[in-house]
């Protein structure tokens, strides 16, 4: 996650997604991370999903606040969470949360060129 500006992690009780937890910890990317706490009338499991989030064994899973119904957006700063409502993603709240949370740029390190791949049949 070197290039890694910011992380966007929605809660899913799968294996695979909760290794990921552990992945941004161990990367020192939580706080680069936003969480997204999906309102409950959006997913049903939501709660669930967020409380197995939360009872991870993964330090910056303690900090993330208790369910809200109406869901948000997640951070982490100075070792404390702060959430905005998910409704921010209308009134341009969440852009300013994404531009807080990224990590700056590196500009004297070289950018690696995008490979193409030519998948034309031939």
């Amino acid at each position: 996650m070197k290039t890694v500006q910011f992380v966007v992690y929605v809660p899913d009780d799968t294996e695979s997604m909760l290794w990921e937890a552990s992945e941004i910890d161990r990367s020192g990317m939580a706080n680069h991370c936003i969480f997204i706490m999906l309102p409950e009338q959006l997913d049903e499991r939501s709660p669930s999903t967020w409380g197995t989030l939360r009872n991870q064994s993964v330090p910056f899973c303690a900090l993330l606040p208790d369910f809200d119904p109406e869901g948000g957006f997640v951070c982490l700063e100075g070792g404390a969470a702060r959430t905005i409502p998910f409704s921010s993603v209308y009134d341009g709240r969440l852009s300013d949360l994404a531009l807080s949370v990224a990590k700056p740029i590196d500009i004297t390190e070289p950018i690696e060129p995008i490979k193409m791949i030519d998948v034309t049949p031939k």
